[in-house]
């Protein structure tokens, strides 16, 4: 700040300022004198000086400091740069929910024609658990079922159908499978095709020999998620209508592939890894020795989820916790089998699956996935004659009490066993999960 120089009073100021106060003093003293009956009367001198004193003090001719301060103070936010954006918190949360299998079954294909029109819709399908499944962040499904055109087989289904699995909310499908084979290597590029045309990402299947073992990562508001599936074989259509040279699209339960593709989605900046087995025994509702090795080797590999498919029926959950390929402890849940949320099957496990909803705590930063909460819906797949001698499905929550209006008594009680069927089966994990809101 710029000194400034101090001003002095002339000589004539001072004796100006000297003669005002003899002046005031001897009219203080005088006054009383010639005031009548004012004997009492008194007027204190040294007061009346010492208020006048501040009057009269040398007057400072400086520019207040404050003044200058604050010129400083505006000057320098003129010329600062402005202030950066705060850094966006590196902690996010990933919902995702995972569906059981869909498969489109004669029955279940003809469901949805309409004869008048000559299409086919399934929207009706899952309007009950809709409101569910779009709620999550990313909303998973194995589906067993190809999309070629019209020669519909017994695993061949409508384009129809994705359009009804896109409108109840599902946006990532699985095709690491036994059956992604059946219309050979061009019908998968086909269904690969027309799923991804109509906004679905793919886990489990490749195009071409050069995509196997590339990274694709999904993005969720920030968060990096790769899904990697696999199945445990090819089925027995899949290996007529395809050469081996071909077989590479569908990657199978190998670990050591398994390792080294978590290992490079991680290179490659995934947060979280969920990994899809296609493994187990149909329609049984035990794990096999083999899938709960595979399942602790996955969880020492790094997978933050494990979610099975393949038994139609709904397996128990796991807590695995073990080393993680950094040497630190690693824990994730194991899903072994949620059943098959579409199918034709209509024995009591056959027709209950169930949803299962996990909120992760996930740091972008350090690359790390937290599971703080999950929980499952048990589900009963509902199937009437209807007056065209077609079926008609309807996907709904087992537990829901208010579906007095849309089910008749026997259906209510079957929904009943549905939910006593699954927390059977559940109980015999070492984790129960609980019921989602």
């Amino acid at each position: 700040m710029r000194n400034r120089r101090r001003r002095r009073m002339s000589l004539g100021t001072v004796l100006l300022l000297a003669l005002t106060v003899l002046t005031l003093v001897a009219t203080a003293w005088l006054l009383p004198r010639f005031m009548r009956g004012t004997t009492d009367a008194h007027i204190n001198a040294q007061s009346l000086f010492g208020n006048l004193a501040p009057s009269i003090q040398e007057p400072d001719t400086r520019q207040p400091i404050v003044d200058e301060e604050h010129a400083a103070v505006l000057s320098a936010e003129a010329t600062m740069d402005p202030v950066a954006a705060p850094t966006p918190s590196p902690i996010r949360m990933l919902s995702v929910m995972v569906a059981g299998s869909v498969t489109v079954p004669r029955n279940v294909r003809q469901s949805g024609f309409d004869r008048d029109t000559g299409a086919f819709t399934y929207d009706a399908i899952f309007t009950e658990v809709q409101g569910l499944l779009s709620v999550a962040d990313l909303t998973i499904c194995t589906v067993e079922s190809t999309f070629t055109g019209q020669d519909y087989g017994d695993y061949n289904a409508p384009n129809a159908m994705l359009d009804a699995l896109k409108s109840a909310g599902f946006n990532l499908i699985s095709l690491g499978n036994e059956r992604a084979l059946d219309s050979g290597i061009e019908g998968l590029r086909t269904t690969m095709t027309v799923m991804e045309s109509k906004g679905f990402s793919i886990t489990g299947a490749v195009h071409h020999r050069e995509d196997v073992g590339a990274v694709r990562l999904i993005q969720v508001d920030g968060i990096q998620v790769a899904v990697l599936a696999y199945s445990y074989g090819i089925s027995r259509e899949g290996q007529r209508r395809t050469r081996e040279e071909d077989r590479f699209a569908i990657p199978l339960l190998d670990p050591n592939v398994i390792r080294n593709d978590i290992a490079n989605a991680r290179k490659a900046g995934a947060d979280v890894v969920i990994v899809m087995p296609h493994w187990g025994t149909r329609n049984s509702t035990k794990v096999t020795p083999e899938q709960k090795a595979l399942g602790e080797q996955l969880v020492a590999m790094g997978a933050d989820l494990v979610v099975g498919a393949h038994p139609n029926v709904v397996q128990r959950v796991d807590r695995v916790q073990t080393e993680g390929p950094m040497g630190r402890p690693h824990e994730a849940i194991v899903a072994y089998s949620l059943g098959s949320l579409l199918s034709d099957s209509r024995d009591l496990a056959g027709a209950s699956s169930m949803l299962m909803h996990f909120d992760f705590q996930v740091d972008t930063a350090a690359k790390t996935a937290k599971l703080v909460r999950y929980g499952y819906v048990p589900i009963w797949l509902q199937r009437d004659r209807v007056s065209s001698g077609h079926y008609a499905y309807s996907v709904l929550r087992a537990d829901d009490e208010n579906t007095e209006e849309i089910v008749d008594a026997t259906t209510r009680r079957r929904m009943n066993d549905a939910v006593i069927t699954v927390q059977k089966v559940l109980a015999e994990g070492d984790e129960m999960p609980v019921y989602w809101p």
